[in-house]
Order: C-alpha cells, then structure tokens, then sequence
C-alpha cells in the first residue's frame, strides 16, 4: 500500500517522491500497489499517476471504508504518511513505513509494526505538530532501504 494521503499537507512525503518510490521499486522487482488516497485527493493520486511508468497498482480513493480494508489488510506492506491506512494496515499485523514529518512519535508508539522514518537532521522525540519538515529530507533510497530490510 502507498498511503500517499493525509490529513494535511504539512504531513505528506509527496507526490513526487511516491512516484519516484514506485519506479524505482518496479525496476528492481515485480510489485503490486494500492494507492490510497482520500476521496478528496484525486489530485495527490492523479499525480503520482501521471509519472509512473508502469500500470500496476489500482487505486483506491473510490472505495468505502468498509471496501477499503480488505485491500489493507491483504497487502503485504504499506509505506506512506501517518495516516488511516498505516494505522489499519499496523494493526493487521503488516510492517508499516510511516513518514513522520509533522506527526509526534506517540501516534505510532503503540505497534510493533510501525518502522518510523524521520527526516535527515530530526530528533524523533522533537518532531511535533508544527514541525513540517521538509519532506525530501526522507529519501527515496533511504526508503527502499528499509523497504528491503523489512521484506529479508
């Protein structure tokens, strides 16, 4: 699952560097992936579409919540924002990537499954609300890094 949606911009990693996640993936690897966003963010999702190069994933802001959770339940990861579907996704027992770049480290305390990715330069224990963080200071390859560590 790429949770590519949040509850504001200030907590998104970005369409670009989801995109740029996704290609990279799919020149390493065969994948499959939801797109989760919000129903009112078809713009984040049309993005990250509009610059893939590959057409495996299927996307998932049409879907009701009730639609929705079976998609993350059966998936085998999710890397993304702190947001519903890392939560969901945490607690069906998946690894969960979640970028923290405006979010405190408590929302994601309480799993085992959490893998916490915090920007280049941030204390985990100073990030807050109001922090935003830029977003690039979370790599793409520092992602596939752990993405790959978490799938051994």
């Amino acid at each position: 699952v790429i949770g590519a949606g949040s509850s504001g911009s200030t907590t998104r990693w970005g369409s670009k560097n989801f995109s740029l996640l996704i290609n990279k993936l799919n020149e390493l690897d065969d994948y499959f992936f939801f797109l989760l966003c919000g129903p009112n963010e078809k713009k984040i999702e049309n993005e990250i579409i509009s610059n893939l190069n590959k057409k495996n994933y299927v996307t998932l802001s049409d879907k009701s919540i009730k639609k929705l959770i079976p998609y993350l339940c059966a998936s085998d990861m999710y890397v993304g924002n702190d947001s519903f579907g890392s939560h969901i996704t945490s607690q069906s027992g998946k690894k969960s990537i979640v970028m923290l770049l405006d979010s405190p480290k408590a929302y994601t305390d309480y799993s085992q499954n959490y893998h916490r990715m915090v920007p280049n330069g941030f204390n985990i224990e100073k990030i807050t609300h109001g922090t935003n963080a830029d977003p690039n200071l979370i790599t793409v390859e520092e992602v596939i890094e752990t993405i790959n560590q978490l799938r051994d």
